[in-house]
């Protein structure tokens, strides 16, 4: 009888162990269900967060094709605003000047080729169309609020583009400016530019050659294979914008024409009768000790040769042949403006000597071509450089504008000597002729 406080106290013992294991027990169990709930609100949460990000993203692609199929749409400062019936949830927005925050508005800047900028200082770049949204997501755990931006492009914003390969030794900066102000900052080292430099090689195999000594600002897209393989690529293709230029003819009842005879001269300068500023050769001209136009449109049915230089002050040359010049353009002191035209079928451009060169007709186009452009002795030129054929520059080259190879799949576009090729949009109107339904493309998507 006198082991009977030993089983009591085994009792107590077990009494007690089993209250701490339940005590453990009931611990473990409201830790689950605190964590299980937890969970179920952070899943609502996140529902919540989705439903409000589709919501926003329905927003935005409703806009986009209302401004894709009215493009003025935004540029009187419309509202929107829209109850998705699928979902209940809510979307908004405004192009107006007055809507706060300034951050949030959205703004339709497709038609201008100068960056806008809003009241709060954030700048819309050259023929660009931003859409911000805001969204709500209705859920049980309330609601949730998202904002995106997205920004989407009628315009063309490669630096350089060919139908086929691109080559360059020597040195290469690829890169973009919004104004000529900031592309020569940057020929000069002040400034880095302000918009991305993009550069476009639709060819394939070995479609992008360059040397370690280079700056691409934006990207490479090529389905093809580039060297050196750090370069920031982007498989796949685009599209090149085509233009087919035509030979002008002036009219020959017209008070300002003037025929020139074909043949062969020393020198020729235009125009030679005041108010003659339409000049034709019905055939071909070889010209030695230059060519000077001044405000006047010369069109050579026949080839052009010019041995000298070439001088231009706001002046078109329209060529149905094959032009040639040695020499150069520009007189070394400033820029020759206007725009040059090669216009038959697989005419060739071909420059010896310095050129420097500036598009001053309403398109852009410094220089078009059928066939191929080939300039060697040192290059700088602003505006469009287009060809039908190859484009193939020696001793460097310096563009603000953009560059075009648009051929077929074996063009090239070939740089030695160190190039710098400046994307500015301000020589666009060439390329940005927007039509109802054009599909926008995206640049950017951003949460907010």
């Amino acid at each position: 009888m006198r082991t009977l406080p030993v089983v009591k106290a085994k009792r107590g013992i077990a009494l007690a162990v089993s209250l701490l294991l339940l005590s453990i027990l009931l611990i473990i169990g409201i830790a689950i269900g605190v964590l299980g709930v937890q969970n179920l609100h952070m899943a609502k949460s996140a529902s919540n967060s989705a439903s409000a990000i589709q919501v926003a993203e329905a927003g935005i692609e409703k806009i986009r094709n209302t401004v894709e199929s009215n493009i003025s749409y935004g540029t009187a400062a419309e509202d929107f605003s829209e109850v998705l019936p699928t979902s209940g949830g809510r979307y908004w927005g405004s192009f107006s000047s007055t809507f706060t925050p300034f951050s949030l508005i959205s703004v339709n800047n497709l038609g201008s080729g100068s960056p806008y900028t809003r009241p709060d200082g954030s700048i819309v770049p050259p023929y660009s169309l931003d859409i911000i949204v805001q969204a709500r997501a209705n859920g049980y755990q309330g609601t949730r609020d998202i904002t995106i931006g997205a920004m989407y492009t009628n315009r063309w914003d490669q630096a350089v583009a060919t139908s086929g390969t691109f080559n360059s030794a020597g040195g290469l900066t690829i890169t973009g400016a919004t104004t000529l102000s900031v592309a020569n900052d940057i020929l000069t080292g002040s400034s880095t530019g302000d918009l991305q430099g993009n550069l476009l090689a639709n060819g394939t195999g070995n479609s992008v050659n360059i040397g370690s000594n280079y700056t691409i600002t934006g990207t490479v897209t090529t389905p093809g294979i580039v060297n050196p393989a750090s370069l920031p690529l982007q498989p796949g293709t685009l599209p090149i914008p085509n233009i087919t230029w035509t030979f002008y003819t002036p009219p020959s009842a017209d008070s300002t024409y003037q025929a020139v005879t074909s043949g062969s001269y020393s020198s020729l300068s235009f125009p030679q009768i005041a108010g003659k500023t339409e000049i034709y050769s019905n055939g071909s001209l070889s010209i030695t000790g230059g060519l000077v136009l001044d405000n006047v449109t010369l069109s050579v049915n026949g080839d052009l040769s010019v041995s000298g230089g070439l001088n231009l002050v706001n002046s078109k040359i329209y060529v149905n042949g094959n032009l040639a010049v040695n020499g150069g353009i520009g007189n070394g002191s400033s820029n020759s403006t206007g725009g040059i035209f090669v216009c038959g079928t697989g005419n060739t451009t071909t420059i010896k000597g310095a050129v420097n060169f500036n598009a001053s007709n309403t398109t852009g186009v410094a220089i078009y071509s059928q066939g191929d452009i080939s300039l060697s002795g040192g290059a700088f030129v602003q505006g469009i450089l287009y060809s039908h054929g190859n484009i193939l520059a020696k001793g460097g080259a310096k563009l603000i504008g953009m560059a075009i190879a648009n051929g077929n799949t074996t063009t090239e576009v070939e740089v030695t000597g160190g190039a710098n090729f400046i994307y500015c949009p301000v020589y666009l109107q060439a390329l940005n002729q927007m039509t109802t339904n054009q599909k926008l493309r995206k640049l950017s998507w951003r949460f907010l």
